[in-house]
């Protein structure tokens, strides 16, 4: 456990989809273009799109795809996921929020287990990059979410640190180093996050803790 407080900490490491943003409407959508233009025969649905939201890219276009499709994955994945972030949904004060943690001196760093095109169309179409003093995906190295955010820290040597995400696997990341952790519960992980330290029910909330 970490042996710091929320008032120590100075670089917040945040996941992005079910945090930041929404994407299963957007992944829904490209999914049903993407099938209809190969020929996949896939039911997909909301909540399958939702209960995957979040895993590193290869295992969530497997569970999608099922066994019999698994091997295309790479393939769908390279071609259109550069098109998801364009019908993406901002959470609610994301961005004004993001604007006022950098006003009060705070590092933001951005990671997540999606692949590189991915990654780089978010600040494409979303227009958040600006906020961000460190930006890195699971697919520029094949590391492990809790190897990335151990990365993020050692970039910034001096600072008390704190994750935000909507997964057991952020919460998870935190505690394995031993950094503390705030659970998004709006997000995908519904009742995943409430192990964190502490939990916010919007976005705006991080400016009650970190202020």
């Amino acid at each position: 456990m970490a042996k710091f407080k929320f008032s120590d900490v100075k670089l917040l490491i945040f996941d992005f989809d079910g945090t930041l943003c929404l994407s299963d409407k957007a992944i829904l959508k490209v999914l049903k273009k993407a099938f209809s233009e190969t020929g996949i025969s896939v039911t997909v649905n909301k909540n399958k799109i939702i209960n995957n939201t979040g895993k590193p890219s290869e295992q969530f276009y497997k569970s999608i795809l099922g066994p019999d499709h698994s091997h295309l994955w790479k393939e769908l994945s390279d071609k259109y996921d550069s098109t998801i972030p364009q019908f993406e949904t901002i959470i609610p004060g994301v961005k004004e929020t993001l604007k006022a943690l950098k006003n009060r001196n705070y590092n933001l760093a951005l990671y997540s287990n999606c692949e590189v095109v991915y990654f780089n169309s978010i600040f494409h179409f979303l227009k958040i990059k600006e906020y961000f003093d460190y930006t890195e995906c699971v697919g520029e190295n094949n590391l492990t979410k809790t190897e990335l955010v151990g990365k993020i820290i050692n970039k910034f040597p001096n600072s008390k640190s704190a994750v935000v995400g909507d997964r057991i696997h952020d919460i998870e990341a935190a505690q394995e180093n031993n950094i503390l952790s705030v659970g998004a519960l709006y997000g995908y992980g519904k009742n995943e996050p409430k192990e964190a330290d502490a939990t916010i029910n919007k976005f705006s909330d991080l400016l009650n803790i970190f202020y």
